[in-house]
């Protein structure tokens, strides 16, 4: 279920969407989002994520320009309001930088061919 990774399309779903946020320094990386969407209407300081509450269960709950915090439980629970939400992990904007391998380099790693 939380397998998805987090995409900043996903903010404008009409059903919400729960990011679950597993690091503190991810949170910070997420509000960057946040505030850059204009999410966080009703946040009383958008410096603040609030991770250190739940810390590795912390998701944050997102439906328009609304954003709520808590334990990621209350996504996977159907008496709560946010069980229809999509349910996502933040894992950063960070892309891994590495080169393709080439044909050659394949061919070598799966000892393919040759004589």
């Amino acid at each position: 279920m939380w397998d998805t990774p987090f995409d900043e399309s996903m903010l404008g779903l009409p059903q919400g969407v729960v990011v679950h946020c597993p690091d503190e320094s991810l949170a910070e990386e997420l509000f960057e989002i946040f505030r850059r969407n204009d999410i966080g209407k009703n946040w009383i300081d958008m410096k603040k994520t609030q991770w250190g509450e739940e810390k590795e269960e912390t998701a944050y709950f997102i439906r328009g320009k609304e954003l709520l915090y808590g334990p990621k439980i209350h996504a996977e629970e159907r008496s709560m309001s946010y069980w229809k939400y999509k349910k996502c992990t933040f894992f950063g904007t960070d892309t891994p930088d590495f080169e393709t391998a080439t044909n050659d380099e394949l061919i070598a790693f799966l000892g393919i061919g040759g004589g």
